[in-house]
């Protein structure tokens, strides 16, 4: 049997596009591993600020209850909701840090007035005639960050 020169760059031709096939597979999967890790990142950090938001929202209503007597609520639940408040302000500011690198420039900038907003209405604490605004400003955050994350995230 003798090979011809046809069976050889056959052979050969069928070898190259074997590899080359095999390279790009592997290198659109890796690329497509990395995107999907980082959208789920990204999902994460945008559902970790919505539930921060949450509970500072939470603390506010039930603070605003209980000053205007509808609702007396237990000491060792008004220190853990006041515990989630302090937790909240500090994952807003750390998602302000971390800025463009998780976040759109939308999100940044809702959540820089977020937090505007709420250092003006600390200069009076957490009286009740207050937290209503406190409670505004809040939902409003919230809701307008549920819309920039699914623009962000593209999601339908």
């Amino acid at each position: 049997m003798d090979i011809s020169s046809v069976q050889v760059t056959t052979f050969l031709t069928g070898i190259i596009i074997a590899i080359t096939s095999a390279f790009l597979s592997v290198h659109l999967s890796i690329k497509r591993f990395r995107s999907e890790r980082w959208w789920e990142r990204k999902a994460q950090s945008y559902a970790l600020i919505l539930e921060s938001l949450h509970y500072m929202k939470l603390n506010c209503e039930v603070q605003f209850e209980n000053q205007i007597g509808n609702e007396v609520v237990p000491t060792d639940r008004t220190d853990e909701l006041i515990e989630k408040w302090i937790s909240g302000e500090e994952d807003i500011s750390k998602a302000i840090d971390m800025g463009l690198f998780i976040f759109s420039s939308e999100a940044v900038k809702s959540l820089s007035n977020l937090q505007k907003d709420l250092k003006e209405a600390s200069i009076h604490d957490f009286s009740w005639e207050y937290l209503p605004e406190r409670i505004d400003a809040l939902t409003s955050c919230m809701s307008n960050l549920r819309d920039i994350a699914k623009k962000d995230l593209k999601i339908v």
